[in-house]
């Protein structure tokens, strides 16, 4: 047994010698990497492997010899604990946005023990970079072909200069259902103009809906309806020109290299968005075409644009009921 307990005890010393001799490390650091806010960034911390201080002997000014950031940020540092140290941004004025900021800890940081880092240790983070938040829009005068004032929200300024030379709006494809046109041998008959007519708005609505890759031409236009858009400073207003059909989806593409004049990073991915424009106008759908019970109502379903709507009274005006019992008549 006391050959037992000595070896048992030697093991101890060697796991002891071998734990004092091993040097002081940093066990986590941030942020790292893009931040999603300017908040995120109101902290650094370092957190080391062992104590730093004493408790007690902390004193209210530090000085950190061996804690740098560059480019330098004024603001003040202090340890929560013994371990942690936490440097805090001076609020005014507020980090800029999209850029780097290199953390370096020197390899002379010592911990109360006497050890010390041993070799210098780097982590670097990014202010929040150019994102497109949200896009919003409207056809120029509610004409079904006008021009198309397209509103994109980012999460900084932006001017129109600077968005320009990263923004492509280009159409994408997409599934159209053509509808179906009821009676159509019986109106050949009566009306083959209006059968012509109905299957020429067809072939172009699927015309529309079928381009793919093709540059839609836009400007940077100085007034808007600020009824729809209100002026913010994260704001860019774009408007096409007239003449985009309906039926047409628009793909706001915005490339990697988004920067601000100012900016030291750029985006570094790409961003995209699609708008569904304002449907072709058709009957979608009468519910019942044949058979039907007089004594019931018979709903008509519109392809409509979901804020516009139809409007009843302009409806009414346009439709009207034909007995055709009579075959001659």
């Amino acid at each position: 047994m006391k050959r037992a307990g000595a070896a048992i005890l030697l093991f101890l010393c060697v796991v002891s010698a071998h734990a004092a001799d091993k040097s002081l490390s940093i066990v986590k650091a941030g942020p790292v990497g893009e931040v999603a806010s300017l908040a995120e960034a109101n902290e650094i911390r370092v957190v080391f492997s062992e104590p730093m201080v004493v408790v007690g002997r902390i004193p209210k000014v530090l000085e950190v010899p061996w804690f740098h950031v560059e480019p330098a940020i004024n603001g003040a540092l202090r340890w929560s604990g013994t371990t942690t140290l936490i440097f805090t941004p001076d609020p005014k004025p507020p980090l800029p946005f999209a850029t780097k900021y290199d953390v370096t800890i020197d390899a002379e940081a010592k911990a109360v023990s006497g050890k010390t880092l041993g070799k210098s240790y780097h982590f670097s983070f990014n202010t929040p970079t150019i994102r497109l938040l949200r896009t919003d829009w409207y056809r120029k005068g509610d004409k079904y072909d006008g021009g198309i004032v397209i509103a994109f929200w980012f999460n900084q300024l932006v001017d129109a200069r600077t968005l320009a030379p990263h923004l492509r709006l280009r159409t994408v494809a997409h599934q159209f259902i053509a509808p179906e046109l009821p009676a159509r041998e019986r109106l050949m008959k009566l009306e083959p103009h209006e059968v012509a007519a109905f299957d020429a708005k067809v072939t172009k609505a699927h015309d529309a809906a079928a381009g793919d890759g093709q540059t839609v031409l836009s400007f940077f236009p100085t007034e808007w309806d600020t009824k729809h858009f209100r002026p913010v400073p994260e704001l860019v207003v774009v408007e096409t020109r007239p003449g985009v059909p309906p039926d047409t989806n628009l793909q706001v593409f915005i490339d990697d290299k988004l920067a601000t004049q100012t900016t030291i990073v750029a985006t570094g991915r790409t961003q995209t968005f699609t708008i569904e424009l304002n449907p072709t106008f058709f009957v979608e759908r009468i519910y019942c075409v044949t058979r039907c019970n007089p004594d019931d109502y018979n709903p008509i379903r519109f392809r409509a644009h979901f804020l516009s709507g139809v409007m009843f009274d302009a409806t009414a005006k346009a439709v009207s009921v034909v007995d055709v019992t009579d075959a001659v008549h």
